[in-house]
This record gives structure tokens, C-alpha cells and sequence, in this order.
């Protein structure tokens, strides 16, 4: 039996390398907009903190063909005929994630522009953008 694409384990570990090598990069996020409280410089940082993981992964596949943690696990994304991928083959690979980092953005947006502050760990209604609550918000009609 061919073991050539057994790589669940070997996957789930990279998952991991690439995780705690972002992971630095959340948490100053997380202090820096926790601080902050101009809208502008706001939705700069949020927008960066929803598309950055993203564009690690699209940037390495399309360049290297596997993110560090790939590396690590000696993991090569190619494409069906075993040739490296390039960046349209990487975006439409990572195209979901992709579209939930833009979802993202947009509801913190709608965060921030309510007058919230998404990095705020500690105020409850910024958790949950208007667009999605129940509750009225602070629109005016």
C-alpha cells in the first residue's frame, strides 16, 4: 500500500509548529489594540490580525511549496501532476479560510465601528458584533 499521501499525523503536528510560530504575533496584537482606542488605528490592526494567517499560508505555499511547520514535517504541497504550486493554486487553496479572514475583518468592523474595541478580552458586547445581536444598536436610522 502506497504511504505516500499518509501524512494525517505529520499534517496535525505542522497545524501546530505553524500555530505556536503565529501564536507570539496574536498575543501582541491582542496587547497593542487592548490599548488602543482610535477606530482608524483600530481596523488597520484588526484587519491585519484576521488576514495574516492567511497570508502566511498562501505566501509559503506559493513560494516554498509548505509553511515552517510543513518543513519541519517534511510535508511538500504540489499540485495533481507533482509540480510545486504557485500563488493562484495556493489561493484557491486556502480560499475558505481566505473568506473567513475577510468575514472576520468585516464583523470587527462592525465592531469598531459601534464603538467597541474587539481586543477588549473584557467587555462582553464587544464580543458579539450588532449586525448579529438582538439587541438595538447604536445606528441611527
Amino acid at each position: 500500500m502506497d504511504k505516500t499521501y499518509r501524512t494525517f499525523w505529520r499534517r496535525l503536528g505542522a497545524l501546530y509548529v505553524d500555530t505556536f510560530l503565529l501564536l507570539p504575533i496574536a498575543i501582541v496584537l491582542f496587547a497593542v489594540g487592548s490599548q488602543m482606542t482610535a477606530p482608524a488605528s483600530l481596523l488597520v490592526l484588526h484587519a491585519f490580525g484576521s488576514l495574516y494567517g492567511v497570508g502566511y499560508s498562501v505566501l509559503f505555499h506559493a513560494r516554498y511549496g509548505q509553511t515552517l511547520g510543513k518543513m519541519l514535517a517534511r510535508i511538500r504541497v504540489v499540485d495533481l501532476s507533482g509540480n510545486p504550486i504557485g500563488l493562484r493554486q495556493a489561493i484557491w487553496r486556502d480560499g475558505p479560510s481566505i473568506l473567513l479572514s475577510i468575514a472576520t475583518a468585516g464583523l470587527g468592523a462592525d465592531v469598531i465601528l459601534n464603538g467597541f474595541n474587539p481586543f477588549n478580552m473584557f467587555d462582553a458586547a464587544a464580543g458579539v458584533p450588532p449586525c448579529l445581536c438582538c439587541l438595538p444598536n447604536n445606528r441611527s436610522a
